[in-house]
């Protein structure tokens, strides 16, 4: 919501202050306002329109680099696709990795068929997409590094195909480094916090605290001197339990015979898994959490070579595994597709909707989703409205809390105020609106 709610204040020019005091990589907004300004639709269906095509372009691409290992039809291909929860899980969502998925995934792509054919066309085609991929997310540029690494480690390299891929970058790294010395704004400030978090002497100082914190909170005594490593072994297993929920069936296939095939494709993929996966370990030494939608590349960095080993095993399977194959590829696309209609946000859109209906009456809400869908903007976790000191008779209050605590919210406002309207569509939250008695 961050995203359109910004986009939509640049297209209008409603916007206070600085763009990045608001969020310092805003680049991804200001490609969506452009497309507000133009679009005869409302703010949320272009931006919806716009990355619902984005997502279809990744899926699309996934199966165009699938098919370079593909030993089977087009057909199954593309259900193999459809199949992995990684791409289904945020379809309901507006997010800028989709656009940087598929900036990745095109960059991956351009780079796979120029090393088969040299030519100015894909390059520029490769280096291009990394540079759109890096201004929906400045974490794509990892890609351009792996690409690098994975040049040098081919089996067969062409030493001059690497000299013309080796130029450009470059010329992108001078020009990042005009961008921080001129720039000296908040989204600078976010590339030095990137640098930053690979300054393992701080990260190592910060970690101990982090642990000596878990340790003298839940551990025994005799295990104080472990909690560093506790608390680093445990935030290591959110990687791989991640992973495989965005593989979801398809992880089976990794007890299928292994499959040989090209060998500049298999580097590339290995060298931006392992790259990646390096990336996510950092994240989650500094940060201290990890969303699963940072771990969707890697999920898609997985995939060919696990298409690799289901494709083989069904050419020579037998009947009944192939029958078996299908079923299971239909079941999982279709739970995953199902499982990303957002019906849990059913309830934060009725609020807002309901809630605009009725704006001149409405003086609080407390969360930021519900209070966009009642156009009066985005606000995060972090930049919630303070509650009115003074509240007229009449006026509307709205608050999405979990569905075990509406009962203390109703117990505990009602000797000012009565229940007007509860909005619930079986998620793990509700909108409970009250009403100043």
């Amino acid at each position: 919501m961050l995203y359109i709610d910004l986009a939509r204040q640049i297209a209008v020019g409603e916007t206070q202050g600085s763009i990045t005091n608001t969020f310092n990589w805003p680049f991804f907004s200001y490609f969506l306002a452009g497309i507000i300004k133009v679009s005869p639709f409302s703010a949320l269906i272009s931006v919806t329109i716009v990355v619902s095509l984005f997502a279809a372009g990744a899926t699309a691409l996934m199966a165009l680099l699938l098919s370079r290992v593909s030993l089977t039809s087009g057909w199954l291909l593309l259900l193999f696709v459809l199949a992995l929860p990684a791409l289904n899980e945020y379809r309901s969502s507006v997010l800028r990795d989709w656009p940087g998925w598929f900036f990745s995934l095109l960059a991956i792509y351009a780079w796979l068929r120029y090393m088969e054919k040299a030519s100015v066309g894909w390059l520029s085609l490769c280096f291009g997409a990394i540079v759109f991929g890096v201004l929906c997310r400045l974490e794509i540029g990892v890609v351009a590094i792996g690409l690098a690494l994975a040049g040098l480690l081919m089996p067969e390299r062409n030493w001059r195909k690497l000299a013309g891929f080796y130029v450009i970058p470059v010329v992108g790294v001078t020009a990042l480094l005009f961008f921080l010395v001129f720039d000296g704004g908040e989204a600078s400030d976010r590339i030095f916090r990137y640098a930053n978090a690979l300054n393992m002497a701080v990260r190592y100082q910060e970690f101990q605290h982090y642990g000596d914190l878990l340790a003298g909170a839940v551990l025994n005594e005799f295990s104080e001197d472990y909690g560093s490593q506790v608390l680093f072994w445990g935030l290591m297993t959110l990687i791989p339990s991640k992973l495989l929920m965005l593989l979801g069936w398809l992880i089976l296939a990794v007890f299928l015979k292994p499959v040989d095939w090209k060998g500049g494709d298999r580097t590339t993929y290995q060298v931006l898994f392992c790259l990646w996966l390096a990336v996510l370990v950092v994240f989650l030494v500094t940060n201290v959490f990890l969303s699963s939608r940072y771990v969707v590349f890697l999920a898609l960095m997985l995939l060919p070579f696990l298409w690799g080993r289901f494709s083989q095993a069904y050419v020579n399977g037998s009947a009944g595994f192939r029958r078996v194959s299908v079923m299971i590829l239909i079941v999982s696309a279709l739970a995953t597709s199902i499982s990303t209609t957002g019906h849990e946000k059913t309830a934060l859109r009725q609020a807002g909707g309901w809630l605009a209906e009725r704006s001149e009456r409405v003086v609080y809400i407390n969360d930021g989703q519900v209070s966009f869908y009642a156009g009066q903007g985005y606000f995060s976790d972090d930049a919630k409205p303070l509650f009115p000191e003074q509240v007229i008779p009449g006026s509307l209050l709205a608050w999405r809390v979990e569905r075990d605590e509406q009962d203390r919210l109703l117990a505990l406002q009602e000797p000012r105020f009565s229940l007007e309207k509860v909005f619930d569509s079986s998620g793990n939250s509700v909108v409970v609106v009250l009403v100043r008695k």
